[in-house]
């Protein structure tokens, strides 16, 4: 999440229904000029809401500086039908 403010922030989850979930992201330091994020509280609430499943791959898009848009290959699935 190289696009992301530094620091630990909250950010906004989209699902492509357009409802959103708030998140904190966690800010985990990789190196002097790298920060990672880590989403921590909201993250699960999402997950479940949107039938997330281990195993399944997350396509994030950036729709504004701490918004982001999730897709998992389960919606990927039901729109190819």
């Amino acid at each position: 999440m190289a696009h992301l403010p530094k620091g630990n922030i909250q950010i906004i989850l989209h699902n492509l229904k357009g409802e959103r979930w708030t998140v904190n992201a966690v800010a985990i330091a990789k190196g002097q000029h790298k920060t990672s994020h880590i989403l921590s509280k909201g993250w699960m609430a999402f997950v479940r809401a949107n039938g997330i499943k281990v195993g399944d791959v997350c396509i994030f898009e950036l729709i504004d500086e701490s918004e982001l848009r999730v897709r998992s290959n389960e919606h990927m699935k039901l729109n190819s039908m």
